[in-house]
């Protein structure tokens, strides 16, 4: 009898059931729910959408100079994500290049795509500039946009470095010391937009040599030294860039911002080197 009660007490005894916890239904719960508010919002545009991919060129080489005033394929990346494009003016309030080209842009939007959104301010470049690079009409880009263009989700980042004198940044006029002009244009640039399109900024204006004399660097072509103008087209195509004026800002001499916008109604009839330069533009945005 003593020896078949032991064997029943060394019986092991089989544990209680633990407690299902309710902690993990809850994380898949939450995880899930983060999940969907983010792809609405993503997919709903109040996310940025800064991809990079690779687009159909395997073959793609970096070019090693830039050319001066004409677009040039810089990258074979997409860095506005897929089915999109963005547009980054890169540019300076008294730019002379960048006055002159806003017209081109402006005109594109509102004569190629159809962008009825666009707030611009008119203004003049820096008095300082040497003779007739002074005082040149151009548009002011108050903020970004974005529109759709044949099932293509498209936006625009205007990017003010230095006010209209150069020597202070453009949001606040906080003086900024000659030597540290470019560094400080640079900073603008790295807080303004996604890395990939910094880093090609800054790679395609202070390390590549643009095709003309004395062929350096174009943030080393102005004295004292600065980051220049550029406008930057990203997408599905790849990557450009405008490095330089499309055409010549002392064109514009003489002539109101007033002129030029009760121009643009006429399709700038009299002023065929706006209308050419945005045609150029949107053959880029249309690729």
């Amino acid at each position: 009898m003593s020896n078949s009660k032991t064997k029943k007490n060394n019986k092991a005894k089989t544990p209680p059931p633990k407690p299902q916890t309710k902690t993990l239904p809850k994380v898949i719960v939450i995880v899930v729910g983060v999940v969907l508010i983010v792809t609405v919002l993503y997919f709903g545009g109040y996310i940025p959408h800064f991809h990079s991919g690779n687009t159909n060129q395997p073959n793609f080489v970096a070019p090693t100079t830039i050319t001066w005033g004409s677009f040039t394929e810089i990258s074979n990346q997409n860095f506005a994500g897929p089915g999109q494009e963005n547009i980054y003016f890169v540019s300076w309030i008294g730019c002379p290049i960048g006055a002159s080209l806003s017209w081109s842009l402006n005109y594109t939007f509102s004569h190629y795509q159809g962008v009825t959104n666009v707030r611009t301010e008119g203004h003049y470049s820096d008095p300082h500039e040497n003779g007739s690079a002074a005082n040149l009409p151009g548009l002011l880009f108050m903020d970004s946009f974005s529109y759709n263009q044949n099932g293509i989700k498209i936006s625009f980042y205007p990017v003010y470095m230095y006010n209209e004198t150069l020597f202070g940044y453009a949001n606040n006029n906080t003086p900024i010391p000659s030597s540290n002009l470019v560094s400080a244009g640079l900073s603008v640039v790295n807080s303004s937009v996604p890395p990939g399109i910094s880093s090609l900024v800054y790679k395609y204006t202070n390390l590549v040599d643009v095709s003309i004399s004395p062929y350096q660097p174009s943030a080393f072509l102005g004295t004292p030294h600065h980051m220049n103008t550029v406008l930057v087209i990203t997408g599905d195509f790849g990557t450009y860039m405008l490095n330089g004026p499309i055409f010549s800002p002392t064109s514009l001499s003489g002539v109101s911002y007033q002129t030029l916008e009760n121009a643009q109604s006429n399709g700038f009839s009299g002023y065929s080197n706006i209308a050419s330069a945005a045609s150029e533009i949107n053959s880029i945005i249309s690729k």
